[in-house]
């Protein structure tokens, strides 16, 4: 089966909350993303991962944000959730740099603790 990723894709109310909480850090050149929290990608070669994924594809999973990470290529939010990840630590990318791409955000090095709130998204397969 051919895909690019599976991941939690936020709802348009999540993504702009996530915006929103994110907004005072972010650069106004950046790329805005705010879409998805990664399961796994077609790079992770992760099967397991892959059928859970399979078995809750269309499911509303609640992801809760409790950290922000940034960068010099990458803005993210550090999410906790009983959805897997290959990630180490599991995030939905905000932004990045004009230069960055979304996988920037895996080596973020600073992160600080922010009130958490929710965000909700479905399982799907890109």
């Amino acid at each position: 089966m051919n895909f690019e990723y599976y991941g939690v894709v936020l709802d348009d109310k999540s993504h702009n909350l996530a915006l929103e909480k994110t907004s005072h850090l972010r650069p106004e050149d950046w790329k805005v993303f705010a879409h998805h929290m990664t399961i796994t990608h077609r790079a992770d070669r992760d099967t397991t991962l892959q059928e859970w994924a399979e078995t809750h594809l269309g499911e509303v999973f609640t992801l809760k944000a409790v950290r922000v990470g940034i960068s010099d290529k990458a803005l993210a939010i550090e999410v906790q959730s009983d959805v897997p990840s290959s990630k180490a630590i599991k995030h939905v990318t905000i932004a990045t740099s004009r230069d960055g791409k979304p996988v920037e955000s895996n080596y973020i090095k600073k992160w600080f603790e922010v009130e958490p709130f929710n965000l909700t998204g479905v399982i799907t397969r890109i």
